[in-house]
């Protein structure tokens, strides 16, 4: 969800991202289990940056804090050309942290 930089993450894309060959339904059941599972344990932990909608969250930019997010700003960190390398999404995005690693 951080990935997406403050833009809306639909149940569809969350779902073709961490699930992409699996069964529709018993994707749609994990999607749902994981959202109720992190939104449980963002309030116990009194964080309160998601956004939940219907079958869609974001994140509250405002309202938190994110290492990736200054690195795509400043260039500053330590990314060194792996990015969530166990997810197969993630390959999208590397791409641009390594134009901003260049520009570093």
């Amino acid at each position: 969800m951080l990935a997406y930089n403050g833009k809306t993450l639909t149940m569809g894309d969350a779902i073709a991202h961490l699930w992409p060959d699996g069964d529709a339904d018993k994707s749609k059941i994990l999607y749902r289990d994981a959202v109720w599972r992190l939104r449980k344990t963002l309030e116990e932990a009194d964080v309160h940056c998601v956004e939940w909608r219907r079958a869609a969250l974001s994140v509250n930019k405002s309202l938190i804090s994110c290492d990736y997010w200054d690195y795509l700003l400043t260039g500053k960190g330590n990314y060194c050309g792996e990015f969530c390398k166990l997810y197969d999404w993630s390959v999208d995005y590397l791409a641009q942290l390594d134009r901003v690693r260049k520009k570093s």
